[in-house]
């Protein structure tokens, strides 16, 4: 099952239908037509451009193993915001 396609931009903000299919398919015990292959590969591309964005230098998502701090969790613990702020102040 494929998800529809998000309305096109100025007729409904896409944070609320986007989303909504998957939603009604869990709130029915049906599958929502997102593999976890491409939930994996959507947080590995987040990790990757954060990873990239404080280090400085291009991150490729699969150059991300598994024991690097970017890629172990997505709480932000990884990320340098000291010296951030620092620069920013």
């Amino acid at each position: 099952m494929r998800l529809p396609r998000p309305p096109r931009p100025g007729s409904s903000p896409a944070s609320r239908t986007s989303p909504r299919p998957a939603f009604d398919a869990w709130e029915n015990g049906q599958e929502t037509g997102i593999c976890l292959q491409d939930a994996r590969r959507t947080l590995e591309f987040a990790a990757a451009t954060y990873a990239s964005a404080f280090r400085g230098v291009p991150v490729a998502a699969c150059e991300l193993t598994d024991d690097d701090p970017f890629a172990v969790s997505m709480d932000g613990s990884a990320v340098p915001w000291e010296p951030v702020k620092k620069t920013l102040v």
